[in-house]
């Protein structure tokens, strides 16, 4: 969608915007708005499973090792 990184950076830019106002000021619809909202929470939430899944996979040493990367 044209515009999301425009609405994004709308509503990140002042913490009292809500996602209808950060629609406004682009000068998209409040439901094109929600797109994003919905878009970047999706996309945070896969961020968050990958960090827990790289953190666990760098936890477990094979055996042998000093458990660095050097």
């Amino acid at each position: 969608m044209p515009g999301e990184q425009q609405v994004a950076r709308a509503w990140a830019l002042s913490p009292r915007t809500s996602w209808t106002e950060a629609a406004d000021l682009v000068g998209v619809t409040a439901s094109d708005a929600d797109g994003v909202r919905r878009k970047l929470r999706r996309l945070g939430i896969r961020h968050q499973q990958r960090k827990a899944a790289a953190r666990s996979t760098r936890e477990r040493w094979l055996p042998g090792t000093s458990g660095s990367w050097e």
